[in-house]
């Protein structure tokens, strides 16, 4: 029954994207480019064919424009994360080029910066101008890549200057995510990994997948925490370092 329940998603979610991608690009050529209110409606849809249930605590800043810094584990955290905010997200440029998925996160306003150390300065410059009048919260990793879902990897500071440049007019607030539930049981630290895609048991992509969409339902556990004052800072590696002891300390609670 759990791997018919598996297939079937697969089936679903391959029909849902190829046929959202003509979706969307109409509504990109009718409305030039302003789609931000349809993309709920996809990430709404794309977590139920997933199965993904959120548990929310905390309640984000009304303060605008704001930068959320997250924990990242998964492929699925930006589905969730999608329907539950409706925010912009800042991803790799590389993730422009996937098919399917580059198109409809650049239609979905996805800001794309390269990360490379040559140039991250001066695009997280150009980045803040672009997102100073945004309403929308922009959600980054400040892991740089997704974790194991047990522990938090070390933050690099690059993402972090943006903060410092415009102290008092640009606003940053953590959020602690975590999968805690399969089936509506706790999960287990293989289940974790499983779902983060880290498990090494030489499976293929496509049987991990399969493993994960064969249970009835994910729980996302969503904690938000408190806006950091980033007025009291100077130094962008000890913003960094502040912000990611909190949330390394309040990972361990959930």
């Amino acid at each position: 029954m759990g791997l018919l329940l598996a297939y079937t998603r697969i089936i679903l979610i391959i029909f849902w994207l190829l046929s959202q991608s003509i979706v969307v690009a109409i509504f990109y050529a009718i409305c030039f480019g302003r789609i931000d209110w349809y993309r709920y409606i996809f990430w709404k849809v794309f977590g139920f064919l997933i199965g993904i249930k959120i548990k929310k605590t905390g309640s984000l800043t009304k303060d605008r424009p704001l930068m959320i810094a997250i924990n990242h584990t998964s492929f699925f955290d930006i589905i969730a994360l999608g329907y539950a905010f409706n925010p912009n997200f800042i991803s790799k440029a590389d993730v422009q080029h996937w098919p399917i998925f580059g198109f409809l996160a650049k239609c979905g306003g996805t800001l794309f910066i390269s990360r490379s150390r040559s140039s991250i300065g001066k695009e997280a410059t150009e980045l803040s101008k672009r997102i100073l009048n945004q309403k929308k919260p922009i959600i980054f990793a400040p892991e740089g890549t997704t974790n194991d879902g047990i522990e938090l990897l070390p933050f690099k500071p690059a993402m972090f200057e943006i903060m410092l440049e415009h102290k008092g007019k640009l606003n940053l607030q953590p959020m602690i995510i975590k999968y805690t539930h399969i089936n509506d049981k706790p999960t287990t630290d293989e289940q974790k990994q499983l779902i983060s895609w880290t498990v090494n048991d030489n499976s293929s992509v496509i049987q991990k997948m399969l493993k994960v969409l064969r249970n009835r339902n994910i729980t996302l556990t969503v904690k938000i925490l408190e806006q950091i004052d980033t007025t009291k800072f100077n130094d962008r590696k000890e913003l960094c370092k502040y912000t990611e002891d909190i949330m390394k300390a309040e990972y361990k609670k959930i």
